[in-house]
């Protein structure tokens, strides 16, 4: 772009109407960093922690496996050391802490731009070798992120960054592979021609978690990155089942009320209370990065939700999604048989983050009545796309 920010016509006043200051730096010369009292400052960032060191420069407390090959890390310049280690290890340098200007570690490293037109399927996977000593208490997660680009476009730009909304951790303190399949195909923009990975070291006690007690390791470590494509078409689905509807007791605490149809995720997490806010909806993550998902005429993904009912509500239709339907809207009421049961239909709908927006690509969710379903109701469901 021609500059991220620009300034002109600079004004400062009392709120009574008198000019303390005005400033249109039209007596200046073009390339001046300072201009009467204004002057350029370049503030100083948290700096470049992302390295690559021989592994054994690295403290390794896996017993199992000894990576002496180069790796990446991110301790580049630090000053912090794992002396609160158990067992300690004050030579063993460390992520960052705080610095004096209220900055955190969030970094990455970049893969190259991968040509994914060489190659069919719309299932993509990930894997790659990674250290983890990442405590809760801690706050330092390791996180992935992908991003498309499409260079038969006149002037082709990179699209966002996607991830798949949740961080890794682990105190195991030893090496494995970690596998992302199909996460990264399901984020994948359709039409893309090329595409590129990050992985990322990010310190989460800068959304507020409490760090009082913060002792950061040497982790998250990365090697080996793997990235391949399987020969595989249609949708492709990603679910777990935290994100999907629990079993529940009554609201009011007796064996005849109603349940919640709630997820198994506490909202809460990772708060110091014994109160669990359960998610609403049930969630699934499907795409098709080769023709993308196609929409039902009313602008949506064609992605669906299928019920099946056993117990007092058995055969209710009407009724059984929360709300009037307009989020999830009836795609059949008809029988539809599928495994020896009879199914109602509902279209899913985008999934939105806490401020309104829709959230990562892919992310579909549906939710079922909150004040319908009794103690003998057994609610079968499968999602479809």
């Amino acid at each position: 772009t021609d500059g991220g920010c620009t300034i002109d016509m600079l004004q400062v006043d009392d709120g009574g109407g008198n000019v303390l200051a005005l400033e249109d730096f039209e007596d200046e010369t073009v390339g001046d960093h300072n201009g009467d009292d204004w002057s350029s400052v370049l503030s100083p960032g948290y700096g470049e922690l992302a390295a690559l060191y021989n592994g054994f420069q690295l403290v390794s407390e896996d017993p199992c496996y000894s990576n002496l090959s180069c790796v990446w890390d991110f301790i580049n310049g630090s000053t912090s050391d794992y002396g609160c280690g158990t067992p300690p290890f004050p030579e063993q340098a460390t992520v960052p802490y705080e610095n004096a200007r209220g900055q955190y570690v969030s970094q990455q490293i970049w893969s190259p731009w991968m040509d994914i037109t060489t190659s069919t399927g719309t299932v993509f996977e990930m894997n790659y070798l990674n250290y983890w000593d990442l405590q809760i208490p801690n706050w330092i997660f390791s996180d992935f992120h992908l991003r498309g680009i499409d260079s038969t476009e006149a002037f082709p730009c990179p699209s966002n960054w996607f991830g798949d909304g949740f961080v890794n951790y682990g105190d195991d303190k030893t090496w494995a592979y970690r596998a992302t399949p199909p996460t990264v195909g399901l984020l994948v923009p359709a039409g893309s021609t090329h595409i590129q990975i990050s992985l990322d070291v990010i310190d989460y006690c800068q959304y507020g978690y409490p760090c009082a007690t913060s002792c950061h390791s040497h982790s998250p470590i990365y090697d080996n990155v793997t990235i391949y494509r399987v020969s595989a078409a249609g949708p492709q689905f990603y679910i777990r089942d935290i994100d999907q509807f629990q079993d529940n007791f009554p609201d009011d605490g007796t064996i005849t009320g109603t349940a919640r149809a709630d997820n198994a995720t506490d909202n809460n997490w990772p708060e110091a209370t014994q109160n669990v806010v359960p998610g609403d909806s049930a969630v699934v993550q499907v795409s098709d990065p080769a023709v993308g998902l196609d929409t039902e005429g009313n602008g949506r993904a064609s992605v669906f939700l299928f019920v099946s009912i056993d117990g007092p509500n058995s055969g209710t239709a009407a009724g059984t999604v929360t709300g009037d339907g307009v989020r999830f809207p009836v795609a059949s009421f008809s029988p539809v048989a599928a495994g020896g049961r009879s199914w109602m239909v509902f279209q899913a709908d985008t999934t939105y983050s806490v401020s309104g927006d829709p959230s990562i690509s892919g992310d579909y969710c549906a939710d079922l009545n909150d004040a319908l379903f009794v103690p003998g109701d057994t609610v079968w469901f499968f999602w479809g796309a």
